[in-house]
């Protein structure tokens, strides 16, 4: 059996250790990690990731130069007036999508 000065030394380090723990958990929470310590909160990594992999598909009936925007099978079947319009289109949204505004607009 443990002396009660023992005891005592025990509880004390234990109230310390949660202490350090809370301490650890709240510099995280300020840091933006979440508690395992592997994404930012908030993160919308894997959203992201899974956008990428996504490509719009043509409706029925939608107008072919709207199509040609993101399918390259119909961007290759447009003739040389329309496709250059198409090109723009595609590279201003390419700065738009890279948060570069301004340049998107001026091609627009």
């Amino acid at each position: 059996m443990s002396s009660r000065t023992q005891r005592k030394k025990e509880r004390r380090e234990r109230k310390r250790k949660e202490k350090r723990k809370k301490q650890a958990q709240l510099q995280q929470r300020h840091a933006g990690l979440s508690p395992r310590g592997d994404a930012p909160l908030g993160s919308n990594l894997r959203h992201r990731q899974r956008l990428k992999q996504q490509f719009p598909q043509a409706w029925p009936g939608e107008a072919l130069e709207d199509a040609a925007v993101f399918d390259e099978t119909a961007f290759a079947s447009l003739p040389p007036e329309l496709a250059v319009q198409v090109t723009a289109v595609r590279e201003a949204l390419a700065e738009a999508a890279e948060s570069r505004g301004d340049e998107a607009l001026k091609r627009a």
